[in-house]
């Protein structure tokens, strides 16, 4: 890249780093999509807010109706405290790195496209659109609205959000399981995690026993790949197991089953063929508990294997599960997988793509957690982290010092173009 253009594009990256987007935070995400409209008005394309508010749509002139190519990205993040960075986590650079949150996770991808696109306005044809959503951190209402308003689909859609070349992801299901006493004075009076998130492995715990107040601290990580970190809450259940044995059986007896397989919910292998390709199976993970009028509220965060592809075979485990653990159940997300070919000849051309600028072909996979792809039919994932890179570098994604070496952003920003000027190709 000329020096101009990698400083334009660091800087715009590090401008919408900068403003704080949390989940949820409105002011914060309006504030995201007003920046990124600036930076489309400089580059002469068009934009436009959609669903209710919630989404922002970035395209060329003279857009076809139903676009070839849509790439879907978001500006919402997870929490971070900023006690646990050394790094600036609104932005900074040291050490040849973008530190902050939303550089991984999805802030870096919307300035990535934005700019890829505007690179190559006069080789490519002007068929495509960007998709910017706010809410992928939490419940897609957006997306909701989005497809509700009846906005046109691209033909092909991927998401800038993940590892290498997917081609399906894991679905989501979030639900709370409440548990009831055994006894009417439990000593058990606090039990929480105060700063938790649904998809994240909590790192603190607090809980009151009797008179007395303890902490338990744990070490956070997504919970797609819950072996990352050590939950706080399965320590404090571990650390206390006998006196929840004693007051609260039936959690104790789901922590039990936690404890010693990935699948406490009983969500067994799905009815879909994935063509031989690896399947990463179903995890249920505790992310985050509290306590009302004495009774334990688990939120348990689900990562469904791509298999599956019918709500009943969730909806059956569930019952199980229920009455397994004499617990009430209630569903407050469900995002079923994704699964396209990897056959699929856009995935071809993005591994073609990979091949000319890194030197090597990756395999198509399934993703462990879920992406926006699985908001919308014939979607996939184009990530920018890649192999050279997992075996090199943590991947810090929800994590304290979230980063990207700047070298690693910009071989992806070279694949992403090369990748679109074969397939937007005039």
């Amino acid at each position: 890249m000329l020096d101009v253009a990698r400083n334009s594009l660091i800087n715009d990256i590090l401008g919408l780093v900068s403003i704080p987007s949390v989940n949820g935070d409105e002011k914060g995400i309006q504030e995201c999509f007003r920046y990124i409209k600036t930076i489309a008005d400089r580059f002469g394309f068009e934009s436009k807010i959609c669903a209710k508010g919630k989404v922002l749509e970035v395209y060329p002139h003279n857009m076809p109706i139903i676009p070839k190519i849509g790439i879907i990205v978001h500006v919402d993040t997870v929490p971070y405290t900023e006690s646990d960075w050394i790094h600036n986590p609104l932005g900074e650079i040291a050490d040849n790195r973008i530190w902050g949150r939303g550089v991984i996770d999805d802030k870096g991808a919307v300035i990535l496209a934005l700019h890829a696109m505007k690179e190559l306005e006069n080789q490519i044809k002007p068929d495509w659109k960007i998709i910017i959503g706010s809410c992928e951190e939490g419940s897609w209402y957006d997306m909701r609205d989005y497809l509700a308003e009846g906005n046109t689909i691209p033909g092909f859609i991927f998401t800038i959000d993940g590892d290498g070349i997917q081609n399906g992801c894991r679905g989501t299901l979030d639900v709370e399981m409440v548990f009831e006493a055994a006894t009417s004075r439990p000593t058990i009076k606090e039990f929480k995690t105060p700063n938790g998130v649904i998809n994240i492995i909590p790192d603190l715990v607090e809980l009151q026993i009797g008179h007395s107040f303890k902490t338990v601290r744990g070490k956070a990580a997504h919970s797609s790949e819950p072996k990352n970190g050590i939950n706080a809450i399965v320590s404090a259940f571990e650390e206390h197991k006998a006196l929840f044995q004693e007051e609260y059986p039936g959690f104790a007896k789901f922590m039990d089953h936690y404890s010693w397989m990935d699948n406490a919910l009983y969500i067994e292998k799905g009815s879909r063929d994935i063509i031989n390709q690896e399947d990463p199976g179903t995890i249920a993970t505790p992310t985050m508990v509290s306590m009302n009028n004495g009774k334990i509220l688990l939120r348990v965060n689900t990562r469904l294997s791509p298999t599956i592809n019918k709500k009943r075979e969730v909806l059956t485990a569930l019952v199980k599960a229920r009455k397994e653990y004499e617990c009430k159940i209630s569903i407050k997300e469900l995002i079923m997988p994704s699964y396209i070919s990897r056959d699929n000849a856009e995935l071809i051309l993005m591994q073609k793509a990979y091949e000319k600028i890194i030197g090597f072909m990756p395999e198509v996979s399934i993703a462990l957690g879920t992406g926006y792809n699985a908001a919308f039919p014939n979607a996939a994932i184009f990530g920018p982290r890649f192999e050279e890179v997992d075996e090199m570098d943590e991947d810090l994604c929800h994590c304290p010092e979230e980063c990207r070496r700047i070298e690693d952003l910009e071989k992806y920003y070279e694949i992403l173009k090369y990748y679109l000027k074969m397939s937007l190709a005039k």
